[in-house]
């Protein structure tokens, strides 16, 4: 769940000094070499309710290795709206840097929003590890509203979720967590969230999960 390349790069060196050419030296060093590098995610989600609302969301994730415990990111993508009469799109560019740690990560985002009037944006991650299987999460993110009236007004609203997450086993993970979300028009919208995850499928090339959302969410308390 988590790494510090730069303790790694460390033991490797110390290794160094003392290899006599055993077995486990040399899987200690193919692993490092073999590490992750980077990855690149290209995601589309369409979403359609009774209410009128079509909402498409389309976007490109890069994350890559720069030295050390340090990562660089980049996303862009393309976010169309509509409800009844009314629609709008916002097309967004993202970059930003991200360290990982021993026992915690960190990711810091500058958003840049072509087509609204508040254009800047941005968003902090963050996880912290007290071991493989607990970990609690915080992340904060300030956007334009996913609505064209909102848009149209230059509505924007900075949502804050903090959660603990519990792995069980290697398939099964829970989260429960408490979100703030406050809007520029004075509007807010807080409660707490669970979910259930459940990994069906997990290979080096190949993820199926199902999960179960439930929240409790409330405006304007």
């Amino acid at each position: 769940a988590y790494g510090d390349y730069q303790a790694a790069e460390k033991a490797l060196a110390r290794l160094a000094e003392y290899d006599t050419g055993s077995k486990e030296a040399q899987e200690a060093k193919k692993a490092w070499v073999n590490r992750w590098r980077g990855s690149f995610e290209i995601g589309y989600n369409f979403f359609d309710n009774y209410q009128g609302k079509t909402y498409n969301y389309a976007d490109a994730i890069l994350e890559t290795d720069i030295g050390s415990s340090w990562r660089f990111l980049a996303a862009t993508g393309n976010n169309k709206y509509k409800e009844e009469d009314s629609k709008d799109n916002i097309f967004y560019s993202s970059i930003g840097i991200g360290y990982v740690a021993r026992k915690f990560d960190l990711r810091v985002w500058g958003t840049m929003n072509a087509d609204a009037t508040s254009k800047a944006g941005y968003r902090v991650f963050a996880n912290y590890y007290f071991n493989d299987c607990t970990w609690i999460s915080y992340d904060e993110v300030r956007r334009n509203v996913e609505n064209p009236l909102g848009i149209a007004e230059d509505i924007m609203h900075t949502e804050r979720d903090f959660t603990i997450n519990r792995r069980v086993g290697e398939k099964d993970l829970y989260t429960i967590g408490y979100l703030w979300d406050k809007y520029t028009d004075n509007n807010r919208n807080i409660g707490p969230h669970f979910r259930f995850g459940h990994m069906s499928l997990d290979t080096e090339r190949k993820e199926i999960e199902w999960y179960i959302v439930a929240n409790r969410y409330g405006w304007n308390n």
